[in-house]
């Protein structure tokens, strides 16, 4: 029988009794090989952690079916919009 335990960090560990049971994960999830308990980790996506966007810039994500992001990147913000700087403009001079 098989059953999961979390530990003091909210970690996932897969926790079996007798001498069958669950030894490894793979893909999305890792963990193992072993018997026993073991932590479970979320396996990598290629993008690199931190903050995507500025003034100048704009974070371009792509998410896959499972909802991972799986791409990211900052894109420059264009200013070909047709807007105006021209307070006028805004109220109606």
């Amino acid at each position: 029988m098989s059953f999961i335990v979390y530990d003091a960090n909210g970690n996932i560990k897969v926790a079996t009794s007798g001498t069958t049971g669950i030894t490894q994960l793979t893909n999305d999830v890792l963990a193992g090989p072993g018997v026993g308990s073991q932590v479970a980790t979320l396996s990598t996506t290629g993008v690199t952690s931190g903050t995507y966007g500025d003034a100048t810039h704009v974070g371009q994500f792509t998410v896959d079916a499972k909802g991972r992001i799986t791409a990211a990147a900052n894109v420059a913000i264009s200013a070909s919009g047709g807007g105006s700087t021209s307070f006028a403009w805004f109220v109606g001079s």
